[in-house]
């Protein structure tokens, strides 16, 4: 009777991580106090736009035993559109749930690499959806020998909550991802045009060259 009660527990385990990714990848509180401060618009930024901007967000995957640090750069297609572009840069790197930091030290074999996909989306003023389309690597820090790097594009869509600038998503990459629960935080918001640097060109100060004296009088010739 004990041994098949905790049969039944096991499988209760085993089918609620199944059912509900949350039990799996951790609680949005979890994920929540690992992300920076939200975005000031009293810093100068322009924040009135509640999608554009930079967003991230920070998971760890016990399957693959990685961790994945999403940065969302979204923007509008055009002035007032419900379209976004943008792009989704995803630093992943191999270790445990205490690494949530990576791994400066090669000597131990894990892999840790940045790929960037260029992504578009909508935002219909509640629902934010925003995924790639492909990906290249960016960067790698970390490879250990005879492993090869492989990625699906990813797709985040949720409610995005205007007041506290936070994203719940849930991703799915049309592979192992389903329905995994990330939520983001905007940190920051698109520049002002006061902000942005501008570019002074210095006028260029012709360069007074003196004029060369004749060959003659240079080597003491009368004429």
């Amino acid at each position: 009777m004990r041994r098949r009660t905790a049969l039944t527990l096991a499988c209760a385990a085993i089918a609620a991580t199944t059912l509900d990714p949350r039990a799996l990848f951790g609680s949005i509180e979890d994920q929540r106090a690992r992300l920076p401060p939200a975005a000031d618009s009293d810093a100068g930024a322009d924040c009135s736009d509640p999608a554009a901007g930079v967003w991230l967000g920070q998971q760890y995957n016990p399957r693959s035993r990685s961790w994945q640090r999403y940065e969302l750069n979204v923007q509008r297609a055009s002035p007032g559109s419900n379209e976004l572009t943008g792009e989704v840069r995803v630093h992943f790197w191999s270790g445990w749930h205490s690494h949530s930091t990576p791994l400066m030290d090669c000597s131990r074999p894990h892999l840790s690499a940045e790929v960037i996909q260029r992504a578009t989306g909508t935002f219909d003023g509640a629902q934010l959806a925003f995924g790639g389309h492909d990906w290249r690597v960016s960067r790698i820090f970390c490879q250990p020998p005879g492993t090869r790097i492989s990625y699906n594009p990813d797709h985040f869509s949720g409610a995005l909550d205007t007041t506290t600038q936070e994203f719940q998503s849930v991703n799915n990459d049309g592979g192992s991802a389903v329905n995994e629960p990330v939520v983001f935080r905007r940190v920051r918001c698109p520049e002002t045009s006061a902000q942005r640097a501008v570019v002074v060109v210095a006028p260029t100060v012709p360069q007074v060259v003196p004029r060369a004296e004749g060959r003659r009088s240079l080597f003491g010739c009368s004429r």
